[in-house]
Formats: C-alpha cells, structure tokens, sequence
C-alpha cells in the first residue's frame, strides 16, 4: 500500500484537467438544483408562490385568496394582517392553493395579504408582494392605497365561489395569530442564495488562477509555452523545481 500511495503522489495532473473537472462538477451541481427541489434549498431556495385573486364573500363573511406556487403540494402559508394572522394550507398537484379568512380573526378594514412556502421549521421562501385591500362591513373588497401588484384580481365572489369558500372554511385549518417578527421579511433567502452563490464564483475565480499560475510557473521551468498539452499527465521527479531546464511531458 506504501508503493501505491507513493507511486500515485508521484504523478502530476495538468491544471487544465484539474480546473476542467471543478467547472465541470459546479456546472454539475447547478444542474441538480434545477430539477431538485431538496437539492435547491442549499443553492437557490423555490420562487415565492404568486397571490392571483383576493374575492370577498358577504354570505360567509370570509376572504379567500387564492394563489400558485411553482412548487406542487408545497406547503403554504397565507398571511393576512395589521394584526398578523396565517392560514397554513396545501397546494395541489398543479401548485394552486386557497385560503380563507372568517370575520371572527379578519374584522373589516384595511389589510395586508401575502403568502410564502413553508420549507422546514420557522423557515420559509421569501414572501410573495403584499397586497393591500379595503374590506367593508359586508366583506365587499377594494382595492387600498399602496397596492403595487395590479395583476391581483380582487373583487366578490359568485354563487359558485361562494359555496367553495364554505368548503374549504370546513376543511381547512383555522386561521392562527403569529407575531408580526414572524411574517417572512422580502427578499431574505434571495439575498442568502445570491450570497452563497457570490461565494461560490470567488472559489471558481480564484481556485482556476491559482491552477493557472502554478501551470505558467511549471512550463516556465520546462522551457515550454503555457498553452502547451502535453498528455494531461506528468511525473514528478525530486528536485523538479529547482532544475527549470528537465524535458517537460
């Protein structure tokens, strides 16, 4: 086992291999994040689920949002607040999801909605744009100042809609009070994925120049050019720094 260890530190590698097999194995890593959600929440965490329509409902006085998540049966909470309150419900096998606020934690007035996935204990995706929406004595809505995502569609549910929205207030879980330092603050895990992946390219960066002078300085002593090939492959022999003129391989 000596000889083989001995043997093997024996042999050098180009640094174009080495840095080769480094691009290739972040290149790898980016790939896996892509299509794996698990694998993603170290590298990129998922996308905030998109709030599309906020309806009012004067028969069960309740609000329902509802919203999609790129991330399918992704758990989801649903925030609503001056006073923070959430619901935390399920999306389906398409990523849509529905949540619904009963007058008894959601009086009329003005509010706040937003909704971020949950991805493990006290911690979540950033939140999606709050929405902010007038809620009158019989739950008719409107839209309030300071509204900035105008693609929301809020207005009153039908007859139809109505009767999900009693549906799903039987069936859900009821809505919670949580602490306003708990609702998720906007962009904290894209700042953290932006951070990791910043550190990432210093290691590429510096990891390859590092590679590439030692390779400037190991052609230099064998009296070749930098871009020369060779076989990828090389032995190194006792002394080699101190003797710049050895035949390079």
């Amino acid at each position: 086992m000596n000889d083989v260890m001995r043997k093997l530190s024996a042999i050098g590698v180009s640094e174009f291999i080495l840095a080769l097999v480094f691009t290739l194995a972040v290149a790898g890593a980016v790939a896996v994040s892509s299509s794996s959600v698990t694998f993603r929440l170290a590298i990129a965490p998922p996308p905030p689920p998109t709030i599309t329509t906020i309806l009012g409902d004067s028969q069960s006085k309740a609000v329902l949002v509802i919203g999609k998540t790129e991330v399918a049966k992704a758990v989801v909470r649903v925030y609503a607040f001056s006073t923070p309150i959430f619901v935390e419900t399920t999306a389906d096998d398409k990523g849509d999801f529905y949540a619904a606020f009963t007058s008894d934690l959601l009086p009329p007035g003005f509010h706040q909605f937003t909704a971020a996935i949950v991805l493990g204990l006290n911690q979540t995706t950033d939140p999606s744009p709050k929405i902010f929406v007038e809620v009158s004595k019989d739950y008719v809505l409107k839209i309030a100042a300071g509204n900035t995502v105008p693609t929301v569609k809020i207005g009153n549910a039908d007859a139809a809609t109505s009767e999900l929205l009693r549906s799903i207030i039987r069936n859900q879980q009821t809505a919670r009070p949580t602490a306003l330092t708990d609702v998720p603050p906007p962009h904290r895990q894209s700042d953290r994925a932006r951070l990791i992946q910043l550190g990432l390219l210093v290691v590429i960066v510096v990891e390859t120049s590092l590679l590439m002078f030692q390779r400037w300085r190991r052609k230099k002593q064998h009296g070749q050019s930098f871009w020369h090939l060779g076989h990828g492959w090389y032995p190194i022999h006792p002394g080699t720094v101190s003797t710049p003129h050895q035949p390079g391989r």
